[in-house]
């Protein structure tokens, strides 16, 4: 919840939140069964400044006759005229899932359907879309030994159906595939993927269709291992190719293309090298080229097993080109002017234990363009795991 004292400094209503839910698994053939399920519900008290209502004020300002007085229990979270849901039995803040993975003959199939209410909140997680329906199907598998993986996934998520024409909807679909194959038996791979999607939404207010965006993208690449004495050796390679339409707002149309190359090479232990580059290039139709970028980055770096200390410096380098925009309603091209931003880091990592590590870092930044500038900062983080 927000304390009362910060909402004060800033202005804001104390508010309240509480979740409460459960979930189930069950596993049979040795695991290769798995069935889960779950289910949450949420009540949030959007000004609890104001107070508990009481019974009383509840039936009389709604008509209604609720089993039980409000009052009672402001020690768990403050319920008055600005909780939501004040029906919880419409189900309307009530977040549920169910899940099925089934694992035989090289393959891993999963089901699930998940679904959040339009009125479910959850504090601890403000990330999470309320108001979403999703149906997710994915087949992982694996061939020949582990020579050839792959998955296959298709996805539908949108708002459910209501009997709210003027209201905002997105129904979407995505398709997305991947093959790796090992070829010989060094630790070459080569891969190939694609994503699919369809997005359509609808205004708010109105009703009427806003977007209709069809995404196609493909990725090729690979990358090979190999050892001389105690030397060992990394290339990686991959290009994408990404296709951006709308029929409803043509202006957003567009072409993205990306090639990168990696190299990194691991000296007998404690040193490594990176060395990465990567071109990307955005066009459209009408408008010409939006973007093109090269990126250069490398970095060296000293691992420690006793103790687990990593040292490692790191620069890298943007550079935005020239490009010029062309609308059909000025005379000639729109120029803009390419830029340059340079960045110089320094880190260090000790790890406590498996579960702990402390980091330090120490970054220089230099911006080179239409305004130029300079950052200097420093990084301090603790990470663990439970």
């Amino acid at each position: 919840s927000i304390d009362a004292g910060l909402a004060e400094a800033s202005g804001l209503a104390p508010m309240e939140n509480l979740v409460v839910g459960s979930d189930l698994s069950l596993r049979l053939l040795q695991g290769r069964f798995r069935l889960e399920g779950g289910a949450a519900l949420s009540i949030t008290t959007e000004d609890a400044g104001r107070g508990p209502a009481t019974k009383a004020r509840i039936d009389s300002l709604f008509d209604t006759n609720i089993p039980i007085d409000p009052a009672d229990y402001d020690w768990l979270i403050t319920f008055n005229t600005t909780t939501v849901p004040l029906r919880l039995d419409r189900l309307s803040s009530l977040a549920w899932y169910v899940q099925g993975r089934v694992a035989a003959s090289g393959h891993t199939l999963t089901a699930s359907w998940q679904h959040v209410g339009e009125a479910y909140v959850s504090f601890a997680n403000p990330f999470l879309l309320n108001d979403r329906r999703t149906l997710t199907l994915t087949d992982r598998f694996k061939m020949f030994g582990g020579r050839l993986t792959g998955m296959l996934s298709y996805r539908h998520y949108g708002t459910p159906p209501r009997d709210e024409t003027l209201r905002s909807t997105l129904e979407a679909d995505l398709f997305a595939g991947q093959v790796a194959v090992s070829p010989w038996r060094r630790p070459t791979w080569l891969f190939v993927s694609t994503r699919l999607q369809n997005r359509r939404t609808t205004a708010e207010g109105t009703g009427n269709p806003q977007t209709d965006t069809r995404l196609t993208s493909f990725t090729v690449g690979g990358y090979h291992l190999a050892r001389t004495g105690g030397f060992q050796h990394g290339l990686n390679l991959s290009y994408t190719y990404t296709d951006r339409s709308d029929d409803l707002q043509p202006a957003l149309n567009s072409v993205t293309r990306s090639l990168t190359v990696g190299l990194s090479e691991q000296f007998p232990r404690p040193f490594y090298l990176n060395l990465q580059l990567t071109r990307l290039k955005v066009t459209s139709g009408d408008q010409g080229d939006l973007q093109n970028l090269t990126t250069v980055s490398g970095s060296v770096g000293y691992r420690m097993e006793r103790p687990a200390l990593d040292l490692s410096m790191a620069i890298q380098n943007v550079h935005q080109a020239e490009v010029e925009l062309i609308f059909p309603s000025l005379e000639g091209p729109l120029l803009l002017p390419g830029s340059d931003r340079t960045s110089f880091t320094l880190r260090g990592a000790y790890r406590l234990h498996r579960d702990m590590e402390l980091e330090v870092q120490l970054g220089y930044d230099t911006y080179r363009g239409q305004a130029e500038y300079t950052d200097r900062y420093v990084v301090l983080r603790h990470r663990y795991t439970f």
